[in-house]
């Protein structure tokens, strides 16, 4: 039955990151948050956009590395779905091929969820 089937939503944009559970349709709540501690200020607009490259990558290793550990915790989540702008969607995909490759992920959507309420993901997702 769909409504029993339990999920790990991961919400990740370059400045954070949150690990929301999900069963059937229902968002229940957020497991946990990271902060991206790689985020820097830079002065050069072009040593700017290398270095912002390079924190999305650390970021998302991290982010694979914190999921991970959410499903070891809770084993009856067998589904995942990524909810990221565009470059961290990528990253994201690609550090779970090399991580997870185990892990189903059930949909993957390109927004940045930086603004995004639990209600806005839930609707976007299960629209």
């Amino acid at each position: 039955m769909i409504n029993s089937v339990k999920r790990i939503i991961v919400a990740a944009h370059y400045k954070g990151a949150r690990f929301i559970e999900s069963q059937g349709i229902v968002v229940h709540g957020v497991l946990a948050e990271l902060h991206n501690e790689h985020v820097g200020t830079h002065d050069e607009a072009e040593h700017r956009t290398h270095e912002r490259c390079i924190e999305k990558e650390k970021f998302s290793h991290q982010i694979c590395h914190e999921l991970k550990r959410i499903l070891e915790l809770s084993p009856s989540h067998t589904e995942v779905i990524l909810v990221a702008e565009p470059k961290m969607l990528g990253l994201l995909r690609e550090d779970m091929e090399k991580e997870l490759a185990h892990v189903t992920v059930y949909k993957a959507l390109h927004v940045d969820p930086a603004r995004l309420s639990l209600k806005d993901i839930e609707a976007k997702i299960f629209e």
